[in-house]
């Protein structure tokens, strides 16, 4: 699939980061679409069927994870990149429930948003690999998360917290996690430190 073909709906209540990050997506070759609010991203999401979702968590109205909840409970499963002002680890706990892809804190850095853009749409040197919604295509897009520990009960425990639609693997040691990582494409990792 070529990149332009790959449509993005931005989702901000500020006009200035809407119009920013619009332009460096746009620069970047993909069809992007704004909306001010939930409400707004909603519909453009049903009718525009965007292939990615970048989500702000605060606006007035509905939020983005009451947003992302309530796609989720219309069966629509378009990855979701979260923008927050700071770490807020119970929002971004509550949203991983309902299939958050990623998080990016504010404010944005282009080379940062474009990285995680393109990982998250498997494309490499500019070409879409597997592009989410390719799922019954042959393709697995499912969200790949490496949880290494050395106790069974964490990586129990980190599984139960997962959506069931992510692909968990778990290592016990380094040497264990580097194997993982050499045979699968990882999107995260979760270290005992």
């Amino acid at each position: 699939m070529d990149k332009k073909k790959i449509k993005i709906l931005l989702v901000d209540d500020e006009p200035d980061i809407l119009e920013f990050m619009s332009y460096n997506l746009s620069n970047e070759g993909y069809k992007v679409y704004t909306a001010a609010n939930g409400e707004q991203a909603i519909e453009k999401a049903k009718s525009k069927s965007p292939h990615l979702i970048l989500l702000d968590v605060m606006m007035p109205g509905m939020d983005g994870p009451t947003m992302l909840q309530r796609m989720r409970a219309q069966n629509d499963q378009t990855p979701v990149i979260l923008l927050t002002a700071k770490t807020e680890t119970s929002v971004i706990r509550e949203c991983l429930r309902y299939g958050l892809a990623d998080c990016i804190v504010k404010p944005v850095k282009n080379e940062e948003l474009a990285n995680k853009v393109e990982q998250l749409l498997g494309i490499q040197e500019g070409v879409v690999v597997a592009a989410p919604g390719d799922a019954g295509k042959g393709v697995d897009s499912s969200p790949r998360v490496l949880i290494v520990d050395d106790s069974e009960k964490v990586h129990i425990k980190f599984r139960s917290l997962l959506p069931k639609e992510f692909n968990v693997f778990t290592a016990a040691t380094a040497d264990e996690a580097k194997s993982v990582c050499s045979s699968e494409e990882i999107g995260w990792i979760v270290v005992d430190m």
